[in-house]
C-alpha cells in the first residue's frame, strides 16, 4: 500500500513539473524573443528628420514606390528589443543617416 502511494506522489510530481516546464517554455518564448522583423513603409520621400520620426508617414508592408535612390529609406525591417519596444522608438533614436542604414531598401526624395 505504502509503495503505490509513494508512486502515486511521483506520478503527480512529475506531472506538475511538466507542467511548469511547458508554462515556462511559452513565457521565454513571447515578445521580444527570436520573433521576425516587421516591415516598414516610407510612405512619402521627405528627407526631415520630424518627418521621417512621425509614426504616421509609415505602414506596415513594403510599398511600390522604392527604386534605386539613395535619399531617403523606403522599407525599414524593425524588431522589438527591450531599449526599443515599438517602432516609434526606433524612428525617435536615429538620424537620417542611421535610417537609410537600417533600410533594406530606399528611394529619391
Amino acid at each position: 500500500m505504502q509503495i503505490k502511494l509513494f508512486s502515486k506522489a511521483n506520478l503527480v510530481a512529475v506531472a506538475a513539473l511538466m507542467m511548469a516546464t511547458v508554462t515556462m517554455s511559452f513565457k521565454l518564448s513571447g515578445p521580444m524573443r527570436g520573433n521576425l522583423p516587421t516591415d516598414y513603409h516610407y510612405k512619402i520621400a521627405s528627407t526631415v528628420i520630424g518627418d521621417l520620426r512621425n509614426i504616421d508617414n509609415w505602414e506596415v508592408g513594403t510599398g511600390n514606390d522604392c527604386g534605386t535612390g539613395t535619399d531617403v529609406p523606403c522599407v525599414i525591417p524593425y524588431t522589438a528589443s527591450p531599449s526599443e519596444p515599438t517602432f516609434q522608438d526606433f524612428l525617435n533614436n536615429r538620424t537620417l543617416d542611421q535610417l537609410k542604414a537600417a533600410a533594406s531598401s530606399q528611394k529619391m526624395s
